[in-house]
């Protein structure tokens, strides 16, 4: 660019998927032969080895160059819900001295491949989505904020990223819900209960919340509460051993108003791969969430429902709630809070995922390690999937595991990421979409 004449310093460096990622080596290094002003990642985000949880709990990057992270909701190779991350720590997490450097803008119907304009390697026909605009108004929009975020470096001019954000706002909520690791760790002390951080998660949402609720069910007294409070530990520690517990019991509590408060332990587990190598194109949601709850008999019979316990106490198995009622709120949830857009997509290309009854096991240390089973028809018309539960009796012999029921779940973000992008790979992968091979042929 000298060469032909460029006296400027205005100078910014844009990239694309992998090129992001060498990118920001570039742009990062203290001895590089020249500092750009600001780069762009399209289909890429700033990697996570850049950035830190403060002591006040707010993200702070090591990372000196403004950056604009621009990302589609139907790319199939740099997850929208890998975007959506990105949003919570250089937007709405960030510490109040790096405000406005790291701005995120989510593109509708943009996908990986409609970052450029050339013949497409066979790895991304095979793993991208099916973009739902055009290539000229995709071209258009990504120069349209590229544009904007250069002037907001150089002259100051303000870049509204509004409306990426109310896009990205649902998978926020998701990613909030589950828990995720990938906002901050989880706390895990020896502690049965966490004690408050700003640096750590204490435990999940969607534990507290939904899950333990629909699992009981209604008390059939009004003046009856429930108090949930989950707590993150390792589900295959032994020292110390975390068991849920019952802290509460309004069995002779008669009329006045009580409240059962139960702890709960949570493990959230994720894909080995994407904990490892930060790229964006294995799930970012939890693939599990081992939970470990108190039985329905031992959470009625603190609520001072005997008979009730004594009923479901009968047959044990058969009367255990199994995780397809968690898994039906879970779905109910998912879609309802998912975008207009992502739910359009699904309801016309979605792939079903299936609950399948529960496998039962009578030893924890199988429950730790088998995971949740899927199977997928052959065909791609659904994805069927079992949990694995672990029920005991109320007079096991050993008190400490009496009343026990631990589950492997589905997370809010899993079946989000779902609508998103997994359930519609078999009907609206990329290679899968002829009119849009062809553009590449």
């Amino acid at each position: 660019m000298q060469a032909a004449g460029f006296t400027g310093d205005n100078l910014f460096m844009a990239a694309h998927s992998l090129g992001g990622v060498m990118a920001q080596y570039y742009n990062n290094e203290k001895d590089t032969d020249y500092t750009f002003k600001g780069q762009v990642l399209m289909g890429s985000v700033l990697q996570r080895k850049y950035r830190s949880i403060q002591d006040d709990g707010t993200t702070l990057f090591d990372f000196t160059t403004p950056t604009l992270t621009l990302g589609g909701t139907k790319d199939g190779l740099m997850r929208i819900t890998r975007v959506a991350e990105s949003q919570w720590h250089q937007v709405n997490n960030i510490n109040d001295e790096q405000a406005n450097k790291y701005p995120v803008v989510a593109l509708n119907g943009v996908s990986h491949a409609q970052f450029g304009d050339y013949p497409v390697p066979s790895f991304v026909v095979n793993n991208d989505l099916t973009p739902d605009i055009e290539y000229d108004l995709a071209h258009k929009k990504i120069g349209e904020n590229m544009a904007a975020f250069c002037d907001f470096v150089v002259n100051g001019v303000a870049f509204d990223t509004s409306e990426s954000a109310e896009i990205l706002a649902p998978l926020v909520s998701g990613m909030e819900m589950e828990g995720s690791y990938n906002l901050k760790e989880p706390c895990y002390t020896e502690e049965d209960v966490n004690p408050p951080s700003n640096t750590c998660s204490h435990g999940s949402p969607w534990m507290a919340e939904h899950a333990v609720k629909t699992f009981i069910g209604e008390f059939e007294k009004e003046n009856i509460h429930l108090s949930v409070d989950d707590n993150f530990h390792r589900s295959s520690s032994l020292f110390p051993f975390h068991h849920p517990s019952i802290e509460t019991s309004c069995a002779t509590t008669g009329s006045s108003e009580c409240t059962v408060e139960v702890i709960t332990n949570t493990m959230l587990t994720y894909k080995l791969l994407e904990e490892h190598v930060d790229t964006g194109k294995t799930p970012i949601a939890a693939k599990e969430m081992r939970a470990k709850m108190k039985s329905i008999q031992a959470y009625r019979t603190a609520a001072g429902e005997e008979l009730m316990a004594k009923k479901l106490t009968k047959d044990l198995i058969s009367s255990v709630m199994n995780a397809r009622e968690l898994t039906k709120l879970l779905g109910e949830w998912a879609y309802a809070n998912v975008s207009e857009e992502a739910r359009a997509n699904f309801d016309l290309f979605g792939e079903s995922m299936v609950m399948e009854e529960d496998r039962v096991t009578g030893n924890g240390g199988l429950w730790v390690y088998k995971p949740l089973k899927f199977e997928e028809a052959d065909d791609r018309s659904e994805m069927d999937v079992s949990s694995l539960a672990c029920p005991t009796k109320m007079n096991a012999l050993i008190p400490i595991f009496r009343g026990m029921h631990y589950c492997k779940l589905i997370s809010p973000y899993h079946a989000m990421e779902w609508i998103y992008i997994d359930g519609l790979k078999a009907k609206n992968g990329l290679s899968v979409t002829e009119a849009h091979l062809a553009f590449y042929q």
